[in-house]
């Protein structure tokens, strides 16, 4: 069976389906024959109790359907949160290392120039003797 919950398709197996709906003693049940005269499947006893009646889910299984609905849209606000907090850590790193990166220019810089003055006093200090 397939549950679609904001556009997010669940599929369940026959198994997992008895189990949510209540049918416990599923596996115990004497299977009917098939249409071919062999033992009927899982899948065709289930829907055979069902049938096309959709009306099973009424009562408390819309309200655990209703339920699983707002825990996937918490999960999902959940994650969001995490995700645009993760984009804000990434951002924050990437300005850091640009901020980083920019200073250790302008202290090269400022070595560069600081030798330059040097040798411009140097070359000064020799004009001047003669």
């Amino acid at each position: 069976m397939e549950l679609t919950v904001h556009n997010i398709p669940f599929v369940f197996s026959p198994d997992e389906l008895a189990r949510f709906l209540g049918y416990e003693g599923f596996n115990s049940v004497p299977k009917p024959a098939n249409e071919q005269g062999g033992q009927a499947t899982k899948v065709e006893v289930f829907q055979a109790m069902l049938g096309d009646d959709t009306a099973i889910l009424d009562g408390a299984y819309m309200l655990s359907l209703t339920t699983l609905e707002q825990k996937v849209m918490d999960m999902d606000s959940g994650w969001k949160k995490e995700i645009a907090a993760v984009q804000e850590a990434m951002r924050k790193a990437a300005t850091n290392a640009d901020l980083f990166a920019l200073t250790q220019q302008v202290v090269h810089i400022e070595e560069h120039l600081s030798q330059f003055r040097d040798v411009l006093k140097i070359t000064d200090d020799d004009d001047d003797d003669l």
